[in-house]
């Protein structure tokens, strides 16, 4: 089930962010504003940009998190008057753990896809450093298996191994996103963003449900996420006849 109370304190951090760092509108047009071009004019010119980028935290992850789970992950961003980002995400989650303490082992590998929908908060001032918000909407389909010490029949005194391979599963989820790009060297940008995920439909749930949801994490409820990704955009702004 999902903390509502802290999904709404979620909100309302980023938003008050969000305004602090958002310019004036005035301050906005008149960086726009250049010789012999009137804001009017500006308006009138739309853009259209792409970024294509790769997720490394992901790769940093297991570093810190041994025999955890880890993701390669790549997504593509339209750059829409660099205002509007609707954005794409495909990943892979990886999953071979096996717990030191209860000696449990928990496997996994399967593709992830995300859809949604960036903001720019300041698209005002037409710079390539900003801060967004945003949503998505995560699916995954994938089969799991888990590992575990024989358990002893109380009657018979029998062992009775524990292991259930290749069980299926499907998780729809919803994602909650905040985050900064800024431009390091020209067209190359780097950039975070804080997720808050919660679960619309995990099924079916089989021997207590899966340990690790690739593209999701490890839990069955909410859950927060972080993402550290390296871009390189292009402009594909339609020249002019």
């Amino acid at each position: 089930m999902m903390n509502m109370k802290t999904f709404r304190l979620f909100i309302v951090l980023l938003l008050s962010v969000a305004s602090l760092a958002t310019p004036s509108s005035g301050g906005g047009i008149a960086h726009a504003a250049t010789k012999g071009q009137t804001p009017s004019t500006k308006e009138k010119q739309p853009t259209l940009g792409l970024y294509l980028s790769t997720d490394l935290f992901g790769y940093i992850y297991p570093i810190f998190a041994k025999d955890a789970y880890y993701s390669a992950e790549v997504s593509a961003t339209m750059n829409i008057n660099n205002r509007f980002m609707p954005v794409v995400e495909v990943g892979v989650g990886f999953s071979d753990m096996v717990s030191q303490l209860y000696e449990i082992g928990y496997r996994t590998r399967a593709p992830y896809y995300r859809i949604g929908m960036d903001y720019n908060m300041q698209y005002e001032n037409g710079k390539p450093n900003y801060i967004y918000l945003g949503g998505r909407v995560g699916y995954t389909a994938f089969e799991y298996s888990v590992d575990a010490p024989s358990l002893i029949d109380p009657v018979w005194g029998d062992e009775v191994p524990v292991h259930f391979d290749h069980m299926s599963c499907r998780a729809l989820w919803l994602e909650a996103v905040g985050g900064v790009r800024a431009e390091i060297t020209k067209n190359f940008h780097m950039g975070w963003s804080l997720r808050y995920k919660y679960p619309l439909r995990l099924a079916p749930i089989v021997n207590g449900g899966p340990w690790y949801v690739p593209g999701y994490g490890a839990s069955k409820g909410a859950a927060f996420g972080a993402t550290y990704s390296a871009s390189y955009y292009f402009n594909i702004t339609p020249k002019r006849k």
